[in-house]
């Protein structure tokens, strides 16, 4: 037994050494008020010995960060080089030298100014290149972290846009813009600059108005960016409600539209000292409904056929006039012609790139409830396709006063068809050079046609070629933008395709999870030119899915009891069960469960075996487990019957049995008699599921308990 625990106790180290011996790279993730400077450490761990070569690509969101330098730097990395690429928002770090260097810690710190008014994640590029070692070099793959830089929301001093308001379309609409606790810096306010974005498909800025100490304020709006000043020289209090500033606009959205806070906000004292604020936006949403307009769904779609989507109007009064822009999914829709108008004499329909825009009017009002035209569409797929109403809608009545209307989105979803064309899921690491499979599955066997466009994450992923065996049908493969592969074959004789129709060869440049997809364009063709329906699967390298569910007690017949605070584990092998020892499955990933009891992990497709452990406190075991294990063992009713879980926790001296000497052992841990050789059961024992991840979301909940508590008392 002694031998047995030493050589798993060294597999255990070994492990450890292993998981310890992973390379990483950290930015911290910090919170700042506009006009703000940062510094944001840059952490390695996990052993970077004997560095040759560093070269960092960091990322980060223009206008919200200016960078402003490096500072901090490591002597080990002198002779650094760091600068930025405006155009791309990217801070480059370089350095390399013929020695190397041992690196820990934090080795040098990013300089920013933080711009506000949104979040700047702190992005590390695939292109991040780290190098060990001379003649040659190996390059190494640390895990990155990437961090942020967020608005800091508890200042005291705040700017918030007129809070959720309603507005009829058509009409205009006054948003307030309210500053609010500077009482801190009392009439020493000198100097205000605020930049607000919105959307000018449903807003039209008509100008503000002032009063209070911000009279005198300008503002003036350029592509859906409003720029409002403000001066004194002498400094004045500026908070609401006795200093008002208020925009106002022509709401001309049929949904709701934000209004939103833009870097360079900044507000100062007459000093010229920034004042830190938090920003609060602001959301106009429109009025309560008089009419519906309601464009009708198709389900079952096949691509290649045509389809009608209904549009039918309901509860208005007498219209005198209908401005209607239809939106749709170009290519994956083509637009045919509009059928069964209503008002054939006094409706216009035209249609241009991706918008049908239909025009009606009649002075005398007459009623247009019912279905109003078909608009008929021809479905190329692949997917979901959207048809919905645009900006610019807008109903009037016999008055010409805008009736507010709810308009409701078609969409038109593809059947779920017998044939499959899919692109795998495929691992490898950064670096490497991967095949992606493109299969068929269960297509006729007369096919004379296949057209592919796919798409691809090309911050993640290089296309090489598909050529030689990994082309056996001899398709036409080329890349005619970045990012984009396209795939063409046809053949004069009828052919059957099932299986592996070809394998796209990319180059993986790291950096997590790259999708490969099929986009619009897409199609099979039997022999005859006819438009084979199939169910286009999308794929990936390095593609990961979520794993979730809930760990409860072991609880029943008592109340459900969530188990929070718990490490979770997913595992390669099930655990050993006793008295076997091993195999001794190794640790993939882990996490914590929240107050609730929910765990989650996104991993790659696998099959996984879930199990945790718990440091809180032994219980739950009592005078009623030691009898319902006698009873269990005397064949009596009790409280483990075919529980597997209760069964483990039963056989606390975990030699496979249940019987009289696990009775005495517990005994001897209830009655907290030492010592007690023999109780060998862990304080907490949990069910360990098998989950397979098939490119799919999975869900799998399991239970835990305290060895001995056999009926689920704990903590009751």
């Amino acid at each position: 037994m002694r031998k047995q625990f030493t050589f798993i106790t060294i597999l255990i180290l070994i492990c450890g050494s292993m998981s310890f011996g992973q390379q990483t790279g950290s930015l911290t993730t910090v919170i700042a008020s506009p006009g703000e400077s940062v510094s944001i450490p840059m952490t390695v761990g996990g052993g970077w010995n004997s560095i040759s070569a560093i070269s960092m690509y960091i990322s980060f969101t223009k206008n919200v960060l200016t960078f402003s330098g490096v500072s901090g730097v490591v002597p080990a990395l002198n002779g650094y080089l760091a600068d930025v690429d405006t155009a791309t928002s990217t801070v480059h770090f370089v350095w390399d030298k013929t020695t190397t260097a041992n690196l820990s810690g934090i080795i040098f710190y990013l300089n920013f100014v933080y711009n506000g008014a949104t979040s700047s994640p702190l992005h590390f590029l695939p292109t991040c290149d780290i190098e060990t070692g001379l003649l040659p070099p190996t390059r190494i793959y640390p895990t990155w972290t990437d961090g942020a830089v967020n608005p800091k929301t508890n200042n005291a001093q705040t700017a918030t846009i007129g809070g959720i308001l309603t507005a009829s379309t058509g009409s205009p609409v006054t948003v307030p813009l309210m500053f609010g606790g500077f009482g801190a810096y009392g009439s020493n306010v000198g100097s205000i600059t605020q930049k607000i974005h919105y959307d000018v498909t449903k807003l039209s800025f008509a100008g503000i108005t002032t009063s209070g100490n911000l009279s005198g304020a300008m503002a003036y709006a350029s592509n859906g960016l409003i720029t409002i000043t403000w001066t004194s020289t002498t400094g004045k209090n500026i908070d609401f409600p006795a200093n008002q500033l208020n925009l106002i606009f022509g709401y001309n959205g049929i949904t709701a539209t934000t209004l939103e806070f833009y870097p360079y906000c900044i507000i100062t004292t007459n000093l010229g000292v920034n004042i830190p604020v938090s920003y609060v936006n602001g959301t106009i949403s429109p009025g309560p409904s008089v009419g519906t307009a309601v464009l009708g769904n198709v389900t079952g779609a096949l691509q290649g056929h045509d389809y009608l989507v209904p549009l039918t109007l309901a509860t208005l009064p007498g219209v005198s006039s209908m401005t209607l822009n239809i939106i749709y999914d170009n290519p994956r829709l083509s637009f045919i012609k509009d059928t069964n108008e209503m008002k054939p004499g006094s409706t216009v329909v035209n249609a241009h790139g991706d918008t049908i825009s239909i025009l009606y009017t009649n002075g005398s009002s007459l009623p247009i409830n019912g279905i109003f035209l078909n608009l008929k569409f021809h479905y190329g797929g692949i997917g979901v396709a959207n048809v919905m109403f645009g900006p610019g809608c807008l109903f009037t009545d016999n008055s010409f006063n805008p009736v507010q209307t709810a308009y409701t989105n078609a969409t038109i979803t593809p059947a779920i068809v017998t044939p499959n064309a899919n692109i795998e899921y495929v691992e490898t690491t950064p670096g490497s050079d991967i095949l992606v499979p493109i299969d068929f599955s269960l297509l006729p066997t007369n096919i004379g046609a296949v057209t592919m466009n796919i798409l691809f994450d090309q911050s993640k992923l290089n296309f090489v070629d598909a050529i030689g065996a990994n082309n056996p049908f001899g398709a036409t493969v080329w890349s005619p933008s970045a990012g984009k592969v396209n795939v063409t074959w046809a053949s004069v004789t009828a052919t059957n395709i099932n299986g592996t129709f070809l394998k796209l060869r990319f180059h993986y440049l790291g950096g997590g999870a790259a999708s490969v997809a099929f986009t619009d364009g897409c199609e099979v063709a039997n022999i005859a030119a006819v438009i084979v329906p199939v169910n286009w699967i999308n794929g990936g390298v390095n593609i990961h899915f979520k794993l979730s569910g809930f760990l409860t007690y072991d609880s029943s017949p008592n109340p459900v009891l969530a188990l929070g605070g718990v490490t979770v584990y997913l595992k390669d092998i099930a655990e050993p069960l006793p008295p076997a020892i091993g195999p001794i499955p190794t640790i993939l990933y882990t996490t914590t469960t929240d107050v609730t009891g929910y765990f989650e992990f996104f991993v790659p497709n696998g099959t996984y075996y879930i199990y945790a452990a718990s440091s809180a406190a032994w219980a739950g075991a009592d005078g009623a487990d030691v009898t319902n294990i006698r009873r269990y063992i005397a064949l009596l009713s009790n409280s483990i019957d075919s529980d597997v879980l209760r069964q483990h926790a039963a056989d606390v001296n975990q030699d496979g049995n249940i019987d009289g000497s696990d009775v005495t052992v517990l005994r001897r841990r209830i009655a907290n008699l030492t010592p007690n050789p023999n109780y060998l059961a862990p304080d907490w024992l949990f069910e360990n599921p098998g989950v397979t991840i098939s490119a799919a979301d999975a869900t799998q909940n399991f239970m835990g308990t305290c060895s001995g508590d056999v009926n689920g008392s704990y903590p009751f």
